[in-house]
């Protein structure tokens, strides 16, 4: 995930796209903590297009899709 500096106004709206406590404001700009999974909720909900989603294009959306999976899994207990 990339977030434009210039385009991010740090109106927070992003924030309350993100389930996973993935983002936070460092210098009134949201940037992204380790806990982000790049499931892209932040990105719908900025209203300025500052946030955008990168994929290495050397992979396939299988190997994308368990990428995002396994940092998703990091995070959030599945274990029931």
């Amino acid at each position: 995930m990339e977030i434009d500096p210039e385009k991010c106004v740090g109106c927070g709206a992003c924030f309350k796209g993100c389930i996973y406590d993935g983002l936070k404001l460092k210098k009134g700009k949201a940037v992204h903590t380790d806990n982000c999974i790049a499931c892209g909720r932040c990105e719908m909900e900025c209203p300025n297009g500052a946030i955008s989603l990168k994929f290495d294009e050397d992979k396939d959306i299988d190997q994308v899709v368990d990428e995002i999976i396994e940092r998703y899994e990091s995070i959030v207990d599945i274990s029931g």
